[in-house]
């Protein structure tokens, strides 16, 4: 198997749990360590150390590296019934990666920067009275053009009176988004463009 980009690797582990979702959401007669070998083999990893460690008690709790960085987690309880209640799932260090913004042709880009900036220069039009409400409108109007806003998060404004952030959004895009509170009225003026 080729080595995989965190992204890939984020998407493996995923299809890894949906199919394995069915063999821990119901009670099984078996220990099915044949099941949860054929979802890893399906998805290209080893089964063996979890075959290896697996012991004939009636519970216990594995976790073990099967492959490019992936780690399956099995834990099993045998009941005075004799079934079995399983909970296997797959996870790595790469979870939490991002998956990119959708790529953008130029000029498809220039358009949803268009876009975007016509929303953003209305904001500056008008002084603002929240600036929670201020971040909402750029924040939706990233996402409707297709860029990531995820890097665009809200701060802590903690009572800042100024202040200011620059996030990629995907694309080789930027968004520049600052405040600053008028002492009179309490009301927000705003500065913000993608470029």
């Amino acid at each position: 198997m080729p080595t995989l980009s965190p992204i890939e690797t984020k998407e493996l582990v995923q299809q890894v749990n949906k199919d394995l979702a069915p063999i821990t959401d119901k009670f099984q007669s078996h220990m099915p360590l044949f099941d949860v070998a054929a979802v890893l083999t399906k998805h290209g990893l080893d089964p063996k150390p979890m075959e290896n460690a697996v012991n004939s008690k009636d519970q216990g709790r594995l976790h073990v590296n099967v492959g490019q960085g992936v780690w399956l987690t099995l834990t099993w309880y045998k009941f005075e019934t004799g079934r079995y209640e399983i909970v296997a799932y797959a996870s790595s260090q790469h979870d939490d990666a991002r998956i990119p913004a959708k790529p953008m042709d130029s000029g498809a880009k220039r358009k949803a920067m268009k876009a975007v900036n016509d929303k953003l220069v209305e904001l500056g039009r008008t002084s603002q009275k929240s600036l929670g409400n201020a971040f909402k409108v750029a924040q939706d109007a990233l996402e409707a053009a297709g860029f990531d806003a995820t890097d665009f998060t809200h701060p802590t404004f903690g009572g800042q009176s100024t202040g200011r952030i620059h996030a990629p959004v995907g694309n080789g895009v930027f968004i520049l988004f600052s405040w600053y509170r008028m002492e009179v009225t309490g009301n927000y003026e705003i500065t913000a463009y993608v470029s």
